[in-house]
């Protein structure tokens, strides 16, 4: 009997009812995971290491751009809620939690920022560290008057790797008025505007510049102006994407561990769907900087 039923389904390409299944055992096998950008390599690596896993427990990931807008956060939590989707991950650009499903908790894990009024399980880089670590590393290569560009002013990786930059200048006695810092989009063009802003009222020893994507604006716009790198500007980035070492000069960059990122988020969600009483997780990882010809000082011949 049973191989005349293994026979049937091979002969009629038969395959089991997803929805009929899930409203058997109240699980979809379904995760959602919201980025603000995914064009931007570092949420695509997320994504990859997001995916390892969820392969390894028979779940799949569907993936969901929100453009760094809490309006389409905050549509797509209600979608994924409406859809029954067993977890979600998160990178957000809200600045307060959404109120979602009643207060109902969703499974949920947060990565690379944290929203103040959301208690979730949460996997975050150390920017603080990696910004610090870069501004240090530009003061040791002999620069004084220093710029950054950070992303929007609500957003906490923002925030944290402008507080990086700001501790390590205050720490090597650095003025105040010696540092200077704008706030962009986290998008190529934003930094290219951001460059030009800066030029415009002083000219910075160095340049460090807070995600990839805004790196390689930067980039663009200081070679478009005539500055050159590094004999005019030192310049670190952060995100170390494959370009970055083979741009000419190669670029300083603070490297993020983007895929373990996505790795530990999605453990952390498996076993939050698993055990939704569990005590809260914080993981934080660190980066690493590696250090390029953007950020060497020139030595004149004699």
């Amino acid at each position: 009997m049973a191989a005349r039923v293994k026979a049937s389904i091979a002969e009629l390409d038969y395959r089991p009812s997803h929805l009929a299944r899930s409203m058997r055992t109240q699980r979809t096998s379904i995760v959602a995971v919201v980025v603000p950008d995914v064009e931007n390599p570092f949420f695509t690596s997320v994504v990859r290491g997001i995916e390892d896993v969820a392969r390894t427990t028979g779940m799949l990931a569907v993936l969901c751009n929100s453009d760094d807008e809490p309006e389409a956060e905050l549509r797509y939590l209600r979608l994924v809620e409406d859809q029954r989707v067993d977890g979600v991950i998160l990178a957000s650009s809200m600045a307060t939690a959404p109120d979602l499903n009643g207060g109902k908790a969703l499974p949920l894990v947060l990565i690379d920022r944290e929203v103040p009024g959301i208690r979730a399980d949460v996997v975050l880089v150390d920017n603080e560290f990696g910004a610090r670590e870069a501004t240090e590393h530009l003061l040791d290569s002999g620069a004084r008057t220093l710029a950054c560009i950070t992303g929007p002013a609500g957003v906490s990786t923002a925030k944290q790797r402008l507080a990086g930059f700001m501790s390590a200048a205050a720490a090597r006695g650095i003025p105040r008025r010696d540092t200077t810092f704008r706030h962009a989009d986290f998008r190529l063009m934003g930094a290219r505007a951001a460059v030009r802003d800066i030029l415009s009222t002083s000219s910075p020893d160095a340049l460090l510049v807070c995600n990839n994507v805004m790196t390689l604006g930067a980039l663009q716009e200081l070679a478009g102006q005539g500055v050159r790198v590094p004999e005019d500007i030192l310049v670190a980035g952060y995100d170390d994407e494959p370009w970055a070492g083979s741009w000419s000069p190669s670029v300083t960059c603070v490297a993020q561990p983007a895929r373990e990122v996505g790795k530990a988020a999605m453990r952390l969600l498996v076993e939050r769907i698993e055990d939704s009483t569990r005590p809260i997780q914080r993981i934080t990882m660190q980066p690493t900087l590696h250090i390029r010809d953007s950020s060497k000082p020139v030595v004149a011949a004699v």
